[in-house]
């Protein structure tokens, strides 16, 4: 007995098998079964097995979409959005409808279920990076030898402790958003500076060149004070400050959806330093208030303050 007669008697067993587990009318489906087999060629299975195999499926999806059930589908990977793969295995299911025919065509119609992947929206990333960030941002840059003014983008400024009156100078065509400091202690004076002023355009004064004084008055925790009236732009605010035997402390009060604090400390081991404030998209609207002070001090201590430039 050769392998396509095994592979003949061992489909029979399994086709009546099938036909005792799922067809109601048994002696019906096995007849079907025995009259097909025995009308092909002994030899009917070249391939072997494989062939025997992939004709039993094929009979047990007519079976079942007759009586309803259900077979095992394939297993399928998916390439998922980040790389990786994952297998999933689906179930191709029937129902037998009672008005369908049991006999004739009979179309199948599968719809395995698809779960959708989710997905992580990057939009926005750079808003959610202003956020971090707030309507101000503080640094500190070393005092430079010589500030002239104005500069190219510089919009408004106001120079202090030039003048022995205590007038403040301010940019006749600024935009007069930057308010005249006030000097809280009321025991400010011109005292020597690290750093020359040079400007032109001024009010009250029109123009100086080489003015190297500086408003100075006992360390305190509040000496200086002025306002940024509104934030009509992303914009910098630089206020040139120092002292002596102090730290001096510059504190940022933005006013807008909400209130922010930002503060900036000059340690007195430098002359003095540019606190520059950058006010963000966010700072749009709002307004800003701001005071020059010490955190520390020690006897005799003053604090300083040059200029405010407004870019």
């Amino acid at each position: 007995m050769g392998a396509g007669d095994d592979a003949e008697r061992e489909l029979r067993q399994a086709l009546r098998h099938l036909g005792e587990e799922y067809h109601p009318d048994r002696a019906h489906v096995l007849a079907r079964v025995e009259a097909g087999m025995d009308s092909r060629p002994a030899r009917w299975a070249p391939a072997g097995i494989a062939g025997a195999v992939a004709a039993t499926v094929l009979v047990a999806a007519v079976l079942v979409n007759q009586t309803g059930g259900s077979v095992p589908g394939p297993a399928r990977t998916v390439a998922t959005e980040t790389g990786s793969e994952v297998t999933t295995s689906s179930t191709l299911s029937w129902r037998t409808s009672a008005t369908r025919p049991t006999t004739g065509v009979t179309t199948v119609r599968s719809s395995p279920a698809v779960r959708p992947t989710s997905r992580r929206t990057t939009e926005g990333a750079k808003d959610a990076d202003d956020a971090a960030v707030g309507p101000v941002d503080a640094t500190t840059v070393a005092l430079p030898p010589t500030l002239d003014l104005p500069r190219a983008g510089d919009r408004d400024w106001v120079v202090t402790g030039a003048r022995n009156d205590d007038k403040v100078i301010r940019m006749k065509a600024g935009t007069g958003t930057v308010s005249l400091p006030e000097d809280v202690t009321g025991a400010a004076d011109p005292q020597p500076a690290p750093v020359a002023v040079n400007w032109t355009g001024g009010y009250t004064e029109q123009d100086r060149t080489d003015n190297t004084t500086w408003w100075a008055a006992p360390a305190a925790r509040t000496v200086f004070r002025f306002t940024l009236s509104t934030v009509d732009r992303p914009s910098t605010l630089a206020v040139y400050t120092g002292g002596a035997a102090a730290d001096v402390r510059v504190r940022a009060v933005f006013s807008g959806a909400g209130t922010t604090t930002t503060t900036v400390d000059v340690p007195r081991s430098q002359p003095g330093g540019a606190v520059v404030l950058t006010l963000t998209d966010q700072a749009v609207g709002g307004r800003l208030s701001v005071e020059i002070g010490a955190s520390s001090w020690s006897s005799g201590g003053k604090v300083a303050l040059a200029a405010v430039v407004l870019r």
